[in-house]
């Protein structure tokens, strides 16, 4: 009985998880869609930082529609939109559930313990790579658009238990906030799905392809669970083949401690 309402509460702790996550993804799909063309001023997140420490604000993004009410929701409201239930307990509740939930997995608790502590991350741009001008947290080629390739770096709550996310379920977080950012199914196909860790600091690496608007489309996500859930989203169309730049920036993620 006790594992049955653990693994109950992973899953609905989880849930977070994925949203958050997905949504990093399919917010760097809007650098090159035609969807994103406006004068919308939303910010969803704001980072800051010191030192080595490379810092941006998140991309300025549109309001997208719910598919089952048509309306118009704020991008960072669909962010936080899973974590309602979670507002009845405190801090040290949700922490002391997730080290629950994640020591019966065998995963690393530190986090979720108060063990460990991260001030962010750094990272190289890729080679000929460059902070847009428009949007705050990416990163785009001289040539942009006309090379939609793009990289874009975001930060948001801690998440603590983000190493239960499996690839099954985050393909379908990415596809359900696909379908309620563009109103339409999309098909994704994760590629590659691996837990790793950076400098002892548990993290994800994932590649996932999907069509959009007339674009196939190749994304490499880096997470990083610490302190603030850290992700690195780097996405090329079919046009231009980015994928070895791509790779060497990922290579240089490090975590500040």
């Amino acid at each position: 009985m006790k594992k049955i309402k653990i693994k109950l509460r992973r899953v609905i702790i989880g849930a977070a998880a994925g949203a958050i996550a997905a949504a990093a993804l399919v917010l760097s799909a809007f650098a090159f869609s035609s969807e994103a063309d406006s004068d919308s001023s939303r910010v969803v997140e704001e980072m800051d930082g010191s030192g080595a420490y490379i810092t941006a604000e998140a991309a300025e993004l549109d309001d997208v529609i719910d598919v089952e009410t048509g309306e118009a929701v704020r991008t960072v409201e669909v962010l936080g939109a899973t974590k309602d239930y979670l507002s009845s307990m405190t801090p040290e509740e949700i922490q002391s559930l997730s080290s629950e939930a994640l020591a019966i997995e065998g995963l690393d608790t530190s986090l979720a313990d108060g063990n460990l502590v991260t001030r962010g991350i750094t990272f190289e741009v890729p080679e000929g790579y460059e902070a847009s001008p428009d949007r705050p947290g990416m990163y785009v080629p001289k040539r942009y658009p006309i090379d939609a390739s793009n990289m874009v770096y975001s930060e948001f709550d801690a998440d603590y238990t983000l190493q239960m996310m499996d690839e099954a379920y985050f393909e379908q977080m990415v596809e359900q906030n696909f379908a309620m950012a563009y109103g339409t199914d999309i098909d994704v196909n994760i590629t590659e799905y691996t837990p790793y860790t950076i400098d002892g600091v548990p993290s994800i690496r994932v590649k996932a392809e999907y069509d959009l608007d007339g674009n196939h489309v190749t994304s490499l996500m880096i997470i990083v669970n610490g302190s603030k859930t850290y992700t690195v989203v780097y996405t090329q169309t079919h046009d231009y083949d980015r994928m070895e730049l791509f790779e060497a920036s990922a290579a240089s993620i490090h975590v500040q401690k």
